[in-house]
């Protein structure tokens, strides 16, 4: 496995939460704000943080998640650049 890979795919995932959330909250789009985002971010963290404790407790070594940025507004494409990239970066972060 690749620690560098996979702390930042880990990045990645925890910066999807936070951008989720914020934009939950400045849409004025009702489908955005509770049918699509909500849920989304509610539960995004809870999934990133088991995956990198798998991953810790079978490494016996600590990630170095990185603290990042989004740089897109519009929730639509920030998550299918988001969905293109995790799926482009699964297998060399996790095999």
């Amino acid at each position: 496995m690749n620690k560098q890979a996979a702390s930042k795919f880990i990045g990645v995932l925890f910066l999807s939460r936070t951008t989720a959330h914020q934009m939950h909250l400045a849409t004025d789009s009702y489908s955005q704000h509770a049918g699509a985002l909500g849920p989304f971010y509610t539960e995004i963290g809870e999934l990133a943080d088991g995956l990198a404790e798998q991953w810790m407790g079978e490494y016996e070594e600590r990630l170095n998640i990185p603290t990042l940025a989004a740089k897109e507004t519009n929730p639509l494409k920030y998550f299918r650049d988001t969905l293109k990239w995790v799926q482009d970066n699964r297998k060399e972060a996790f095999g």
